[in-house]
């Protein structure tokens, strides 16, 4: 995830699931019009936001629930900023040990994200292995990984 798609969910979050119109969500965020509103559609393939009219809510979907729920729990940048969204759901998909990582992510991002996601209490380790802990998590990538798939196909 990017981190103004991130800032954007935040956003409209933090305004009781809602924003009303694209400028409001421009001066909130510093950026323009017609960035956001790319980053908007994004959103929208993802599910996790709709527009009505010229407002923009949080989807009332399982998916943004979920997400929500995490964004209660977590930073959602230490989460799922940049490739960490990809490394922890290769680590939903099966353990896996930083040097099977490394032969997808690069080194730097895996060990940097690893640190982070054990401070978080989100990923343990068993045997070398690294797996997700959090109930919370796990759902989230369960409910949205058709997502990414659907959007992979566009």
């Amino acid at each position: 995830m990017r981190r103004i798609e991130i800032k954007v969910l935040e956003e409209l979050k933090n305004r009781g699931g809602g924003i009303e119109t694209l400028v409001e969500l421009a001066e909130l965020t510093g950026k323009s019009k017609g960035w956001l509103s790319e980053v908007i559609r994004g959103l929208e393939r993802r599910d996790f936001v709709k527009r009505e009219g010229r407002k923009i809510r949080l989807s009332s979907n399982y998916e943004t629930r979920v997400l929500n729920s995490l964004m209660s729990s977590f930073s959602l940048e230490k989460l799922l900023l940049g490739k960490r969204e990809d490394i922890l759901r290769s680590l939903f998909l099966k353990p896996k040990s930083i040097s099977e990582l490394e032969k997808e992510f690069s080194k730097s991002m895996v060990y940097k994200s690893v640190r982070d996601f054990e401070e978080l209490g989100v990923v343990g380790v068993h045997e070398g292995n690294y797996f997700i802990l959090s109930a919370e998590l796990k759902e989230f990538l369960k409910a949205t990984s058709h997502l990414d798939l659907e959007i992979d196909k566009k």
